[in-house]
């Protein structure tokens, strides 16, 4: 899997082949810049915790308001992006998430930074819709295990780049200026995203020419193919308390249990996203190379291994620091190879083009407001019990997860005769 992916145009339609390879990859620098002005939070909080006080429940409540804004918008940008386009949107969107960023800088106020932080939620919210259905324009069904696996990898390496950036601009120039630079940043890519994307290829007097696939509703009753969406949307929603967890909370977790600074702690984190790129490859290209398209066995591997690989870091504060890193690479492996399949391959597979970007917002909203409760609960947990009680509730919320997708494990997409 790789360029080969990409190289979809027909023999001697160059254009299209073209076309399909610069809006992939507009679009895959365009997402992850998208991370510059939403994970540079969770490098911050140890330091606003120490300037003002709060708690780990306060700071959590933080997110929380950021994931309810996000789980709304998603559904609601889902419709939208179908009526005004994937360009204007992210474009919109993206520039309104910099001037929250830009503000929330300047802010001294505890309600004050909750209410930023939940606008940026909503504007954060237009890219990921936006995204998926742009795929689903652009890129032939038999290859889209593969797209999206390749896609996938685009917030993993912004969360990489966010963090080591924020880690850098937190340790010299303190946490204000964390916010204030990746807001200007961004507007590079927004101007690269609005000149170097289309819609469609309609929109250049192309069209793909190939085989559509319908979603599950092709071989199965209404009733239940929303019961498999749903199924989808609630494992997916255990993994993300997971993630959440881990990208809020993580700097945090190594600052307080190996006793590094915090730019160490920092760069340290970058390590899960790292570990997430591959397990992202790796699960849409075996799921489209081996297992014919089908998606859920990837999916409840990587869940269960992550599973048992979690009870490992009930001992983190005794591991040297190599075992550390080592472990925080091979969780993100194997959480975000699953995290990409539930919310990149499994809504093109399941709605096809028409409705893709609706169904992923559907689904990623969804789980966000499971978010907005296991953020403040962590937090929560960390204070009554220690990080013991975080391992607990995520390792708990990967075998849940895992026994969901189990129930799917034959689902593929299906093709039209």
């Amino acid at each position: 899997m790789g360029c080969r992916d990409l190289e979809l145009g027909s023999r001697g339609d160059e254009g299209l082949a073209y076309w399909q390879r610069r809006v992939f990859i507009v679009a895959w620098v365009t997402y992850a810049s998208f991370y510059l002005t939403r994970l540079n939070l969770s490098a911050v909080l140890p330091q606003i915790r120490a300037e003002f006080g709060y708690s780990k429940l306060a700071l959590g409540l933080i997110s929380s308001g950021f994931a309810v804004a996000y789980a709304l918008g998603e559904v609601a940008n889902g419709v939208l992006v179908k009526r005004v386009g994937s360009r204007r949107l992210v474009s919109t969107g993206l520039l309104a998430s910099a001037l929250v960023n830009l503000f929330f800088g300047f802010t001294d106020l505890f309600y004050a930074m909750v209410l930023l932080w939940a606008l940026n939620g909503y504007f954060q919210s237009t890219g990921w819709p936006s995204m998926i259905q742009i795929l689903a324009e652009w890129f032939p069904m038999k290859r889209i295990g593969g797209v999206t696996g390749l896609f996938g990898s685009c917030f993993l390496v912004g969360s990489i780049f966010s963090w080591l950036l924020a880690g850098f601009i937190t340790g010299n120039y303190g946490w204000r200026f964390t916010f204030w630079v990746p807001s200007l940043l961004v507007l590079l890519f927004i101007l690269l995203f609005h000149k170097g994307v289309r819609d469609r290829p309609e929109s250049i007097g192309q069209t793909l020419g190939y085989q559509e696939v319908k979603g599950l509703s092709a071989r199965a009753p209404r009733r239940a193919s929303m019961v498999k969406v749903g199924v989808v949307a609630a494992a997916f929603t255990l993994n993300t308390f997971i993630r959440s967890g881990f990208t809020l909370w993580a700097p945090t977790f190594i600052l307080e249990t190996h006793g590094v600074p915090l730019g160490v702690a920092t760069w340290a984190a970058s390590m899960l996203p790292l570990g997430g790129v591959l397990g992202s490859f790796a699960a849409g290209w075996v799921t489209d190379t081996y297992l014919a398209s089908r998606r859920a066995p990837v999916a409840v591997t990587m869940l269960a291994s992550l599973g048992l690989l979690l009870t490992l870091f009930y001992q983190a504060s005794s591991m040297d620091w190599l075992t550390s890193l080592f472990l925080l690479a091979t969780a993100g492996f194997l959480l975000y190879g699953p995290h990409v399949l539930m919310v990149t391959t499994i809504p093109i597979d399941y709605a096809s083009k028409q409705g893709a970007g609706v169904l992923a917002g559907v689904i990623d909203g969804i789980a966000y407001i499971g978010v907005a409760f296991a953020d403040s609960f962590t937090g929560w947990l960390v204070d009554a019990g220690g990080w013991d009680a975080a391992v607990t509730f995520w390792v708990a919320s990967a075998f849940a997860a895992a026994l969901l997708m189990l129930t799917l494990w034959r689902d593929r997409p299906v093709k039209k005769n």
